[in-house]
């Protein structure tokens, strides 16, 4: 068996606000085996849509990634979420190690409560969730299996309409949103922020309601980062129609100009008129 990666306790702060825990990652050097697979996987998720957030929860021993792209939380033990927490319209993915959950794979050595609850709990994500990817140790990259996990809301919880607001995107630059409870604001040309819903098959009206004074584009992309619409904003009441065909959980990037502001975004149904 291969030997686990030196662990260093450390915290950091991802992407899209402070982590919710402490993460232990492998920082005891700079290089070695262990890097050289964390290094393989994280350039395995370059094919993820930007602003992807990696799990609810990022499993120990598992790399770093680039908090311009992925929105990262950090915990220990992802069996300590359930799979509702897990289910959240924010989460995307879940990258497991080996080195955390093969801790729980031998029933005898369980003896405690919660360790027994961790062990069902992993069955249950591995039971549950689609692995879209797994990298395995081999004579150049040593450490521990890593396996990345699709997470989505079931149907059952999507809506007819929704209010998204700002505190809850996440944004290109953090200087757009440097306090949560204000307004995201646009201050240099190529900015964007995303807004994520789940939502009931039929059409919608996407309303961004804040100041736009100028032009601006609005881009719906469904689960894996597809690009499913791209509508205009018109400056002062800046909303876009769209049809979402099966119930899921769509990406909506607001592109706007340096100046603009927005507060939230309403998702709300089109009612078809009679005889229409």
């Amino acid at each position: 068996m291969a030997p686990p990666c030196t662990t260093l306790d450390r915290g950091r702060r991802p992407g899209a606000g402070p982590a919710r825990a402490t993460r232990r990652a492998d920082r005891a050097s700079g290089s070695g085996p262990c890097r050289r697979q964390h290094a393989g996987a994280s350039g395995g998720l370059d094919h993820l849509p930007s602003s992807t957030r990696v799990g609810d929860r990022q499993e120990s021993y598992t790399p770093d990634f680039d908090p311009r792209r992925f929105a990262v939380t950090h915990q220990r033990f992802a069996a300590r979420s359930d799979l509702n927490e897990l289910r959240d319209v924010a989460n995307d993915y879940l990258l497991l190690s080996s080195a955390a959950y093969s801790r729980f794979a031998d029933s005898e050595a369980l003896v405690k409560p919660h360790q027994r609850e961790f062990a069902a709990r992993y069955q249950q994500i591995f039971a549950t969730f689609p692995l879209l990817q797994e990298w395995d140790p081999d004579e150049m990259q040593l450490g521990p299996v890593l396996r990345l996990y699709r997470l989505e809301p079931l149907a059952a919880e999507c809506r007819d309409h929704a209010n998204l607001a700002a505190s809850d995107a996440f944004v290109s630059d953090p200087a757009m949103h440097r306090v949560a409870e204000r307004p995201v604001r646009w201050t240099a040309p190529g900015q964007w922020a995303l807004f994520k819903t789940c939502l009931l098959p039929g059409r919608y009206r996407i309303a961004v309601e804040g100041d736009v004074a100028t032009p601006g584009l609005l881009v719906v992309a469904d689960r894996d980062g597809k690009t499913w619409a791209r509508l205009g904003l018109a400056p002062g009441s800046a909303a876009a129609d769209f049809e979402a065909p099966s119930a899921g959980k769509w990406l909506l990037y607001a592109w706007l100009a340096p100046g603009d502001r927005v507060g939230e975004l309403t998702v709300r149904p089109l009612h078809s008129s009679p005889g229409g």
